[in-house]
């Protein structure tokens, strides 16, 4: 992968990112671009371990599909 390529790739996922709901973009961060622990998250949250894997989910769920419209159809946000 080149340094073009992985460029492109880094701000797909930003903006991709920026579309998605407060609560989860700040998880899918914490988790996914942090590395903080779900434990730790939960606590920094106020929330059960298992809220935070749901959000989770359902961030990267988001993110996945917002991706993919951008890559398949060539949608512009």
């Amino acid at each position: 992968v080149s340094a073009q390529e992985n460029s492109e790739d880094m701000e797909l996922v930003r903006k991709a990112m920026s579309h998605l709901p407060d609560r989860q973009r700040l998880v899918v961060y914490l988790k996914d671009i942090a590395g903080y622990p779900t434990e730790e998250i939960a606590t920094m949250l106020s929330i059960s371990e298992n809220h935070v894997r749901t959000i989770l989910s359902r961030g990267r769920k988001s993110l996945r599909d917002l991706i993919m419209k951008i890559q398949n159809y060539g949608l512009q946000f």
